[in-house]
């Protein structure tokens, strides 16, 4: 595999690489540390690591970092999040003040926003956030989130149940963009002396997509409730949207990390059966899936790739063509509800069961479009084992071999290869640079080869018939 140096320089943005250097970070915080707080030289940042980076080329780069620091005195440490946005060079000044006029909540070690002037940098800390406003509601102290959880469970199980105690825990953070958190709730009923677990999830989005997700949700619900669907999802419980808060009831089970799990045959005929049933589940007033939106990001962020690693530009614009020169070709295909996001990770095994989560880009679109993706996803972790490109393609027609077989109206090929080369440039070669994790710039050129081979061995016979050559 072709080694590319894990040094990104932006001319537009110059001090990014100290931005991305955690013991340069360490440094830049402490300093701010040891200048705010009263009893100097109490606390220390002990420790900094990037959690999650966005890097958009020639823009803008985001970072959320944990920190770990330690109390001398008393001889504690504790860790908190830090997210920094680095603006263009004399840009900080005017967002930091724009920031300071929101409504900010005030931290106990860090100012709640504050600014790293020579790097060009605004710093948020948690639970403070440029868009999302109603984190600190699902804090566990909050007396929101005790009033909620009496509130679900009575909604939930009836005035006969109470709840005794419960933990909440964050499990995923996205700045700017979703917070969720699991609680795990012991509930006692008042006259029976029973007790029983129960598990929620809570998620606050920066934009309305929760509400349109919650609807969802439900009409999936009911056509489950009617026998019109077999599909197994989660329950929505409740959408707060002053809060953008949405309540779901929890899962029993794990997530199918990864991809080895489908030489299980079984298995993996209960993942794509899980699949069928939401793609032949009719739902009312979804979103149509627009093709011209997709075309348009391609090309797009095929340009901020290639300004990341420009030696690939090339290659990179060829594949891209060869997609839009085949574009004509893609047919009016039968219409199912899309996923959206389908990867291994949002099948849940549930019950001897494949679940569904994570239904926030339900769709009506092409069939091929979520095989499309789930190709690219496991194409991409076949790069990720130093895999070649026929042990790939193996691994990923697993599931696509299984899903034709079972189905009474598959997609056709070429289809469903146009969608896989798309996703694999427009999602996974875009996220492999604006990520901007340890080893995964490297696997660009090894996954713009495949995209390359894919495309090529499929169109260009046919495109070149098309021509008459």
């Amino acid at each position: 595999m072709k080694q590319i140096p894990f040094n990104v320089t932006d001319s537009s943005l110059p001090e990014l690489s100290q931005m991305l250097d955690d013991s340069i970070m360490s440094e830049h915080f402490n300093k701010v540390l040891q200048d705010t707080q009263i009893d100097q030289h109490s606390l220390y940042v002990t420790s900094c690591k990037k959690n999650w980076t966005k890097y958009k080329a020639g823009r803008s780069c985001m970072v959320c970092y944990q920190l770990h620091i330690e109390n001398l005195k008393l001889n504690q440490s504790f860790s908190l999040l830090l997210t920094a946005r680095m603006y263009h060079p004399g840009e900080s000044s005017s967002r930091y003040k724009k920031a300071l006029r929101e409504e900010n909540i005030e931290t106990r070690i860090f100012p709640g926003i504050f600014r790293i002037h020579e790097l060009s940098l605004v710093v948020w800390s948690f639970p403070n956030d440029r868009k999302l406003k109603h984190i600190d509601t699902l804090d566990s102290e909050h007396e929101y989130l005790h009033n909620a959880i009496e509130s679900l469970a009575l909604q939930r199980w009836g005035s006969g149940w109470m709840v005794s105690s419960f933990t909440s825990h964050p499990i995923h953070y996205v700045p700017e963009h979703a917070y969720s958190i699991r609680v795990e709730i012991s509930l006692q009923h008042k006259k029976l002396k029973q007790r029983k677990n129960w598990t929620i999830f809570g998620k606050t989005y920066y934009d309305d997509q929760g509400e349109l997700t919650f609807k969802q949700m439900q009409s999936l619900t009911s056509a489950q409730t009617s026998g019109r669907s077999s599909v197994k999802t989660a329950i929505a419980l409740q959408y707060e949207p002053n809060l953008k808060l949405l309540w779901q009831q929890g899962l029993s089970g794990e997530s199918l990390n990864g991809i080895q799990w489908m030489q299980q045959k079984q298995q993996l005929r209960q993942a794509v059966s899980a699949v069928q049933n939401l793609h032949s589940t009719t739902l009312q007033g979804l979103p149509s899936y627009n093709l011209d939106e997709l075309t348009q990001s391609l090309q797009q962020r095929s340009e901020i790739i290639a300004k990341v690693v420009p030696e690939y530009q090339d290659q990179l614009q060829t594949v891209v063509e060869r997609l839009f020169d085949y574009l004509p070709n893609l047919k009016n295909s039968h219409q199912v509800t899309l996923h959206g996001d389908l990867h291994p990770q949002n099948l849940f095994a549930h019950n001897d069961q494949i679940a569904l989560i994570d239904l926030d880009q339900l769709k009506r679109g092409p069939a091929s479009v979520d095989l499309g993706s789930w190709m690219a996803c496991c194409m991409y972790h076949s790069s990720m084992e130093n895999q070649n490109f026929e042990q790939a393609m193996q691994q990923a027609m697993l599931f696509i071999k299984c899903y034709t077989q079972l189905s009474t109206s598959p997609p056709s090929w070429h289809e469903i290869v146009w969608f896989t080369v798309a996703a694999l440039i427009e999602e996974r070669l875009y996220r492999c640079q604006s990520r901007l994790k340890g080893g995964r710039l490297e696997l660009i050129p090894v996954l713009l080869e495949w995209a390359d081979l894919l495309s090529r061995s499929t169109f260009e016979l046919e495109l070149h018939r098309a021509n008459g050559v």
